[in-house]
C-alpha cells in the first residue's frame, strides 16, 4: 500500500514540477517588466525586447501582408469608373466656364458639355490609370507602412502589449503548459517502474 502511494505520489509530483515549471517559464516571458538587477540583471523577454519585435513584426507585415501594390490594387478594383466618369465630366465643365474667357464660351455654346462628354468617354479610362500608375510612383513612395505599424506599437504599453501578444498565442501557451504537466506525468511513471524493478 505504502508503494502505491509513493508511485501515485511521484506521478503527482512529476505532473505538478512539468506544469508548473512550464507556467512559470510561459510567464517569464512577460515578467518582470523592468529589470532587476539581482548579480545580474533580469527582465521578461518581451519586455526586453518589445522595440525589436515591433519592428520585425512591422516589416513582416510590410513584406507579407500589406504593401503599397496590393493597397492600390483594393483601391481600383472596387471603382466605378462610369460614376467616376460623370462626376469628372460634371467638374470639368464648371472649371472651363470658370476660367475660359467668355467670348470663347459664347463660340462654343452649348457644345462644350458634349465635347467634354466625348473626350472623357474616349479618354476618361486611360486617363484614370495613368492616374494611378503615377501614384504607384510617386505618391506611395513615402508610404511606410512598417513605420506607422511600429509607430502603432511603441504607443502601447507594456500590459496591451502583452494582451495583444497573449490573445494571439493563447492556445500555443496553454498547449505548452499541458505539454509540460505530460512530460512530468511521463517521468513520475518512468520514475515508478524503476522503483518497483528494484
Amino acid at each position: 500500500m505504502n508503494q502505491i502511494i509513493q508511485i501515485l505520489m511521484l506521478i503527482f509530483i512529476g505532473g505538478t514540477i512539468g506544469w508548473t515549471t512550464n507556467k512559470l517559464a510561459i510567464k517569464m516571458l512577460f515578467r518582470p517588466i523592468k529589470p532587476i538587477n539581482f548579480f545580474f540583471t533580469f527582465q521578461g523577454v518581451l519586455p526586453k525586447r518589445k522595440d525589436a519585435m515591433a519592428k520585425s513584426i512591422a516589416e513582416t507585415i510590410q513584406r507579407e501582408f500589406i504593401n503599397e501594390e496590393e493597397i492600390i490594387a483594393k483601391l481600383v478594383s472596387g471603382v466605378d469608373l462610369d460614376f467616376i466618369k460623370d462626376k469628372l465630366k460634371r467638374k470639368l465643365v464648371v472649371k472651363f466656364k470658370e476660367i475660359l474667357p467668355p467670348m470663347l464660351l459664347a463660340m462654343f455654346g452649348d457644345k462644350m458639355n458634349d465635347l467634354v462628354a466625348k473626350f472623357i468617354d474616349q479618354e476618361g479610362e486611360a486617363l484614370f490609370f495613368e492616374m494611378i500608375d503615377s501614384l504607384k510612383g510617386k505618391g506611395f513612395e513615402n508610404l511606410d507602412i512598417a513605420a506607422i505599424v511600429k509607430e502603432k506599437i511603441d504607443l502601447l504599453d507594456f500590459i496591451e502589449f502583452e494582451n495583444l501578444v497573449y490573445d494571439v498565442t493563447k492556445k500555443e501557451l496553454k498547449h505548452i503548459e499541458y505539454v509540460g504537466l505530460v512530460i512530468g506525468l511521463l517521468i513520475g511513471v518512468f520514475q515508478s517502474v524503476i522503483i518497483l524493478l528494484t
